[in-house]
């Protein structure tokens, strides 16, 4: 039997590879060169926003879904908590842009640092220059903030709610599928007796009565109505652990960017010259580990879009039919 380390490592193995697929690296593309394009015109980006969600997820494609006629109520949901998770994802990436473009204060200095390393040659005019850099950053906002957990709790709780009624439905379904068919080849076989006109007349009841809930599903088959329901359901799971994920990063950056720039406003206000030398030597032990962070979090958003447009390309391919 396989070890839980060795299952633990092929996971890993697997999360890993999804950021090497082709469609990955498509959609990062695609994201980059509209980040770029918006931000590249700051007037844009705070009055229209970045509209990812309309430019990746092409609302004509949703709006053929919406206008079809065999659609399941909860697939009408997950395209609605999607959507919502299409535009935090959208607020999400311009954090991601802001909190690097105040990180780069403490990128200055830590520069800095390692092109003079001996801090006793240092100008007063470069002393300057670094409380001046720890000040910017210590009075900047914390871009993270804007994004609270509890957006995250609410879409978690609305997916986990829908993977739920979409779990009961796909039991519902495929039982009530299979027991019909059941019912059929007893009645089809020989020696059945006087129980084959009961049963016949049963499964003519639930047939008549299959008929009648199928009304409430805009007239899907159980078939149609039972691959719709798988597909919404694992799109549904893979959002709600993409979105645990982001939410973790998303809390461990923000308290990390908190607690830089309260050192940084400490070194400010005091002026301490060993304070703020132990200080910097903090920050330059954790860049690496910060910027890491950082460039996970924005992967794991590319990530989400994609599997969300996966999700909606099968829904789309499934009600054609």
């Amino acid at each position: 039997m396989q070890s839980l380390g060795g299952t633990s490592d092929n996971v890993n193995e697997e999360y890993k590879e999804a950021f090497r697929t082709k469609s990955y690296i498509e959609i990062r593309s695609k994201i980059r060169g509209r980040l770029e394009k918006s931000f590249s015109s700051p007037s844009s980006v705070h009055t229209h926003g970045i509209k990812l969600s309309e430019y990746l997820l092409e609302p004509e494609t949703l709006t053929s879904i919406l206008e079809s006629s065999n659609l399941h109520p909860s697939l009408i949901n997950y395209l609605r908590i999607s959507q919502e998770a299409c535009q935090v994802c959208e607020s999400l990436l311009q954090n991601v842009h802001q909190v690097r473009a105040h990180y780069r204060q403490i990128d200055h200095i830590i520069k800095f640092i390692k092109r003079v390393p001996n801090n006793k040659s240092w100008t007063q005019d470069q002393y300057l220059m670094v409380y001046g850099s720890l000040a910017s950053f210590a009075l900047s906002k914390n871009p993270l903030s804007t994004m609270n957990q509890k957006k995250f709790h609410e879409l978690h709780d609305s997916s986990m709610l829908l993977l739920h009624e979409i779990s009961s439905q796909c039991l519902k379904t495929k039982g009530r599928s299979r027991f019909i068919l059941y019912i059929k080849k007893v009645v089809a076989a020989r020696g059945c007796g006087a129980l084959g006109p009961i049963l016949g007349s049963f499964c003519l009841f639930l047939t008549k009565k299959w008929n009648q809930d199928k009304q409430k599903f805009n007239k899907t088959c159980p078939d149609e109505l039972s691959a719709q329901l798988d597909t919404v359901g694992r799109g549904v799971y893979i959002l709600v652990n993409d979105f645990d994920t982001m939410s973790q990063l998303v809390q461990t950056l923000h308290d990390e960017m908190e607690h830089m720039k309260l050192a940084a406003s400490i070194c400010v206000m005091r002026k301490w010259k060993n304070v703020m030398l132990k200080v910097l030597q903090e920050f330059q032990i954790h860049e690496s580990w910060f910027v890491e962070q950082l460039e996970d979090l924005e992967k794991q958003i590319y990530l989400c879009f994609l599997n969300i447009n996966r999700t909606r390309r099968v829904v789309q391919e499934l009600v054609k039919y």
